[in-house]
């Protein structure tokens, strides 16, 4: 029903929306006719109008209100929930995001002649032991005669 008012429906931006937004509205309109009976042809379930001449039709419509209401607030809560979850998990993130950043700038502000001086000193460790293990496990029982 908006594309026979609206000449554009979805927008990019603000700035799209204050250049392109301009409502039709043809010289016979009509808000019953036009609008209100287009409501009632796609959604016959909702009461568009009430009849109040009657005390208990009037009532039965305040129930439906009170009703709808109650369900609007009840769904209100779920989205609030759901809201606070989003802004939750976004602080993590951010704070994870912190921590990271942290940690990657120890590693790239490492002293680098340190780091390879304690490589090299493990690397000889490392090495002499290999040679010692390989000398002790060349030894046969016939050396030992």
């Amino acid at each position: 029903m908006l594309e026979k008012y609206l000449d554009q429906t979805i927008f990019t931006s603000t700035d799209d929306f204050k250049k392109n937004f301009h409502v039709k509205i043809p010289d016979n309109f009509n808000f019953a006719y036009d609008v209100v009976d287009e409501w009632a042809k796609t959604n016959p379930e909702k009461t568009a109008l009430l009849w109040t001449n009657e005390q208990s039709e009037i009532a039965q419509g305040i129930d439906k209100v009170d009703a709808a209401r109650e369900r609007n607030i009840a769904q209100q809560a779920v989205e609030g929930a759901r809201l606070n979850r989003v802004g939750i998990t976004y602080e993590r993130n951010l704070d994870l995001a912190i921590a990271n950043t942290k940690a990657q700038s120890k590693i790239e502000d490492v002293d680098l002649a340190t780091i390879m001086s304690e490589w090299s000193m493990a690397d000889a460790v490392y090495n002499s032991s290999l040679k010692t293990a390989a000398t002790l496990m060349n030894r046969s029982l016939m050396d030992y005669l």
